[in-house]
């Protein structure tokens, strides 16, 4: 089971980085530079963006529907609980995936930003970003060995 706090703790993260995201595109788009590099970090960015507003937009909703939402399913409509459907398992899952993937994408965008600039900061940045992946694969990795281990 999830805990809530930890839902809007992630959706008030996922809002943060897009953010940041949106301000990275929206400031390379004000430049008049047309290489190809400007434009894979504007779709990289754009693309972590979306994943990250999903991701908000998901818990926001989660929040905004009452806590008797079975009451307001049609009579014909089988409860969704008879078949193991536990409503706050399925957004804390669908939250943490867009968030993950918002996350490597977003990753992917900072590494692809240093090239912008210079071959040396490209590689520091691309290097940075390897290593934020690594760790960070790990910790989720931990996490939910701790939370799969806790199922009954």
């Amino acid at each position: 089971m999830v805990d809530e706090e930890a839902l809007r703790q992630l959706s008030y993260l996922s809002s943060l980085l897009a953010g940041f995201g949106v301000m990275v595109t929206v400031g390379l788009l004000s430049l008049k530079d047309e290489r190809k590099i400007i434009s894979w970090v504007i779709g990289v960015m754009l693309l972590a963006s979306l994943l990250f507003l999903t991701s908000t937009s998901i818990g926001a909703m989660y929040f905004m529907v009452p806590s008797d939402w079975i009451s307001f399913l049609p009579s014909e409509v089988p409860d969704p609980e008879e078949f193991g459907f536990n409503f706050l398992d399925t957004v804390a899952v669908t939250i943490a995936a867009f968030t993950y993937i918002g996350t490597l994408a977003f990753s992917l965008g900072v590494a692809l930003l240093g090239w912008i600039r210079s071959t040396l900061v490209g590689w520091i940045s691309t290097i940075s970003a390897l290593l934020f992946v690594l760790v960070f694969n790990i910790i989720v990795a931990a996490v939910s060995l701790t939370i799969f281990s806790a199922l009954p």
